[in-house]
């Protein structure tokens, strides 16, 4: 057996921004060559990880639906939670933002099967020691200045969760 795992933690241009130097439309090219391989090797099995971080977790009901849209190409699906950095993790958020996004898991529009990760995932972050945040901006603020890049450009519903602004 064959086991390749995609590594997809958000899609199209929020895709890009987690995953610096990435293109996204080379990632979903990537996807169909495996896929047309998985249909002629009996061999090869398809996993796509999901690592659930500050960066996607307002968007996992996009990711959910994309995967679903793709669930012919894999085996499995593995929604991974990222602990360490722990001012990346969603269970340092801020309690506000916390609320938010919990409210916006619970009412989204997802694939049946993912609804109990959902709950687990909401349980993890609502688990966890609560930050004012502060230290989750700077480290954003870093990566955006180093990359060119802007968070709120391309996740602006983030953004205003954590009051994040370029500076």
């Amino acid at each position: 057996t064959v086991e390749i795992a995609f590594s997809i933690d958000d899609v199209e241009q929020r895709f890009e921004y987690q995953r610096s130097n990435a293109v996204w439309n080379e990632v979903c090219a990537n996807l169909d060559r495996f896929r047309d391989l998985k249909e002629i090797y009996s061999n090869i099995v398809l996993q796509v990880c999901t690592t659930v971080n500050v960066f996607n977790v307002r968007y996992l009901d996009t990711v959910a639906r994309w995967i679903d849209q793709n669930r012919e190409s894999f085996n499995f699906v593995y929604w991974n939670m990222m602990h360490d950095a722990w001012y990346f993790s969603i269970a340092s958020l801020p309690d506000s933002a916390k609320v938010a996004i919990s409210s916006h898991l619970q009412q989204a529009r997802i694939p049946e099967q993912y609804r109990g990760e959902f709950d687990r995932i909401i349980d993890f972050m609502n688990r966890g020691a609560s930050t004012d945040g502060f230290i989750t901006k700077m480290k954003i603020a870093d990566l955006d200045r180093k990359r060119g890049q802007n968070l709120r450009d391309v996740e602006p519903e983030l953004a205003d969760l954590l009051n994040y602004e370029k500076t």
